[in-house]
């Protein structure tokens, strides 16, 4: 279950998921639903009580598969927040041990009011382990692509996989994929992101402009190549056998 902190009781959740799907959030009998556009993005206004709620959501798409369910916590009003998140946000100040007077004539210590901003933010997430999958338009996985994110290379795994530490997934990151010659740039993560794993499918959209297209046609070249040769040996090998 992952805990996030907000100020407002009417928190904006934006994210992305399957394009054309049914985004359904729970929380006890309310039932809170938006329905992602055809990029796959969404968000939803939910209206919740002060303190600690508990939320089921999951999606449903256009073929009504359902997804897993998850639990999603929404800590509302800074009188829940912990001590170490208050003091970082500004609204605490840390705890100073006074020194005692050395003599009778020492002045007493004035307490200056100390002026407390106000956050900027009205909410703070916490950085979580995300694994992130890269899919074509087809929906396979792209393997050992190059991604780049924040000056960090990754390369994916048989099933397109990365694991990204150490990002905040209430912002969004652009992210640039390398792919037999292809070069994609995308954005991930987002306030809707809050599970642990994230689909990142890679349109024609996405390709980057001013792609190195020399590269790309060596690789089909290559590919064409190979079909030829192969072509020329099973005739040589038919003309064998019929010798």
């Amino acid at each position: 279950t992952l805990y996030v902190y907000f100020t407002s009781q009417r928190p904006l959740i934006k994210g992305s998921t399957e394009a054309n799907s049914t985004v359904i959030f729970k929380k006890g009998s309310n039932t809170y639903t938006t329905t992602s556009d055809t990029q796959g993005k969404f968000n939803i206004e939910l209206n919740l009580d002060r303190g600690e709620n508990i939320l089921e959501y999951y999606t449903v798409d256009s073929l009504v598969n359902e997804s897993i369910h998850r639990k999603l916590t929404l800590m509302i009003g800074t009188e829940y927040f912990p001590d170490t998140l208050l003091v970082k946000l500004g609204l605490l100040t840390p705890e100073v041990e006074e020194e005692e007077p050395e003599e009778e004539e020492t002045p007493p210590i004035v307490e200056e009011d100390i002026p407390i901003e106000q956050p900027e933010e009205e909410k703070k997430e916490i950085s979580v382990r995300i694994t992130l999958q890269f899919l074509d338009g087809e929906g396979k996985p792209l393997q050992s692509a190059t991604v780049v994110i924040e000056g960090e290379e990754y390369v994916t795994n048989s099933e397109g996989e990365i694991q990204v530490d150490n990002l905040d997934v209430s912002k969004k990151y652009k992210a640039k994929v390398s792919h037999n010659g292809v070069e994609y740039e995308t954005e991930v993560l987002g306030l809707g992101d809050v599970q642990n794993r994230v689909e990142v499918q890679l349109t024609e959209e996405n390709i980057k402009e001013g792609i190195d297209w020399g590269r790309v046609l060596m690789y089909v070249g290559i590919g064409a190549l190979i079909v030829i040769i192969l072509g020329v040996l099973i005739k040589i090998s038919k003309k064998s056998s019929n010798q």
